[in-house]
């Protein structure tokens, strides 16, 4: 169930905390899709008019590029300070960095819209065409049951993707990297809207304009690994670190996968969610805002 307009608790913490640095700068081949296979990108619906995915949205080179390049500059990713859960924010702990790139933003976008009229001449968002892979998985917890249990859901149907992004003119570009190591979370809360947003209009000559974010773009750079025992687990792997959104009386456990863009509805729209906590290795994601 979408938050209600007037709800005010487990709000995300501002965007001010986030440490930035004008010297860092993104791979090239971030901004080289070059190499990007369209056939690869699935797009998923995972839930109607709330969440979608698509595969691929990085490749596996320009994910580790950013990994390393982060890595390389250790000094620029701040530990966010451990605050309890409170009537207005969520309690998180992790590390985090952010940039003002309209350059990497628009190219993003660039690379977001050619994947979906990619899509569209292939006719994925056709009500007739039928998709079975999925990287969102259902989670069993104590709230009740698992996702896709619901008859009035179809899985499959991905037109109303189009309604919803159709208005979209570019990418939030204030890029946001976090780092989740062991032990690190993002308890319940809502990702809020925010106005008065920098973006380079696609659709309008590429002028520079100023809009509202209505979406949260999440790109893992790393997947999880299936649970082991710890025998068998490198120091490496990322073990847990899901994202969990609450719906009603069920749960959508979303699996990181290396390069998996995640689109999820915010601000008044937004659903209840979590980012579970890291049992073991690193959880990196890049994040952004579809604008309108």
């Amino acid at each position: 169930m979408a938050k209600k307009q007037t709800k005010q608790t487990n709000k995300q913490h501002p965007e001010t905390t986030t440490t930035t640095s004008p010297k860092f700068e993104f791979p090239k081949s971030i901004t080289d899709n070059s190499g990007n296979n369209n056939h690869k990108n699935k797009i998923e619906s995972i839930l109607k008019n709330q969440i979608f995915t698509i595969s691929n949205f990085l490749t596996l080179k320009q994910s580790n590029d950013l990994i390393n390049k982060l890595n390389s500059n250790e000094n620029i990713l701040k530990t966010t300070p451990l605050m309890k859960n409170s009537k207005l924010y969520a309690a998180r702990v992790n590390d985090r960095f952010s940039i003002s790139d309209t350059t990497t933003a628009f190219q993003l976008y660039l690379h977001f819209k050619n994947i979906i009229e990619f899509k569209v001449n292939q006719g994925v968002f056709e009500s007739d065409f039928q998709s079975h892979d999925n990287d969102v998985e259902p989670h069993n917890n104590e709230i009740g049951a698992q996702y896709g249990d619901d008859d009035d859901d179809d899985d499959d149907d991905k037109s109303w993707i189009l309604d919803e992004i159709n208005n979209s003119i570019g990418f939030n570009c204030n890029l946001r990297l976090y780092r989740y190591t062991k032990g690190q979370y993002f308890n319940k809360h809502y990702d809020e809207s925010n106005g008065n947003i920098d973006v380079i209009d696609y659709n309008d000559d590429n002028k520079n304009k100023k809009g509202v974010t209505k979406w949260t773009v999440l790109i893992y750079l790393n997947s999880q690994k299936q649970e082991q025992t710890t025998k068998n687990m490198d120091s490496s792997d990322l073990i847990g670190g899901g994202t969990i959104f609450y719906d009603k009386s069920s749960s959508i456990y979303c699996k990181p996968e290396v390069g998996m863009a995640l689109f999820h509805k915010h601000g008044d729209d937004c659903l209840l969610h979590e980012g579970e906590a890291v049992k073991n290795g690193e959880k990196w994601i890049l994040r952004t805002d579809l604008v309108f």
